[in-house]
């Protein structure tokens, strides 16, 4: 009888694990993930940044958590399907948010560039256009990179490849191009295709030879930084 009664309750608990296992798996459904880079107007990444994450309530976006920017900018976040705004904060910065729906197991990508008005006052631009030839000939998509040199007076890598530039470029339709805002220093600015190869201003063939413009206040801009291939 004792045996009869323990295989009933044990019965009895295997089909009640049967009937809630479903509803256990619709209550967890899979969570959405969204990740991305935070950087500055230079394309620099933003350690450290704060991200504040709220999720939509009854028509309300509320307080979830804070996730914070690793060391190369890069964040995310992992959470169950909703609508989601996503407050973007870093010292010196102007404040950004984004609002993103996540749909059930989707995965995502948001990166932001944070700026200020204030940081703004202390950039500057580089403008220029790429030709060819002694009529000039514009050169769309053409490759110009940007070094900027360090605070140690030393120079990033040019090489191998095109090293690692500060701020990379194409040439548009008309063969112009604008480096957007620049951090004040010293530059070295190099054009490239692969129909001509590599050219360093001001018209030269190696880094060392390469003229060095100074961006030395807010809101200077320096013009007519041309490449000029096949120069007659």
């Amino acid at each position: 009888m004792c045996c009869t009664r323990i295989t009933r309750v044990t019965l009895v608990l295997l089909a009640l694990m049967l009937v809630l296992s479903p509803v256990a798996a619709l209550a967890a459904p899979p969570q959405s993930s969204v990740s991305g880079t935070l950087t500055d107007p230079n394309g620099l990444p933003i350690a450290g940044a704060t991200i504040v994450v709220n999720e939509l309530k009854g028509g309300t976006f509320r307080l979830l958590t804070t996730v914070s920017s690793g060391t190369g900018g890069e964040w995310s976040f992992a959470g169950k399907p909703n609508t989601y705004r996503f407050d973007f904060s870093a010292p010196g910065a102007d404040p950004e948010s984004r609002t993103l729906a996540m749909a059930r197991g989707g995965s995502y990508t948001l990166d932001v560039t944070l700026t200020s008005s204030f940081t703004a006052l202390l950039m500057g631009e580089i403008s220029g256009v790429v030709v060819s030839g002694a009529a000039r000939i514009p050169v769309a998509n053409a490759f110009i990179w940007l070094y900027r040199q360090n605070d140690d007076e030393t120079w990033p890598a040019t090489s191998p490849g095109w090293g690692s530039p500060t701020v990379s470029l194409y040439s548009g339709v008309d063969g112009t191009y604008s480096s957007g805002p620049l951090a004040l220093g010293n530059y070295r600015i190099r054009f490239f295709t692969v129909h001509t190869g590599s050219q360093w201003w001001e018209y030269v063939t190696t880094f060392d030879q390469a003229t060095t413009l100074t961006l030395a206040s807010g809101g200077q801009e320096i013009t007519g930084i041309d490449g000029w291939f096949y120069m007659p």
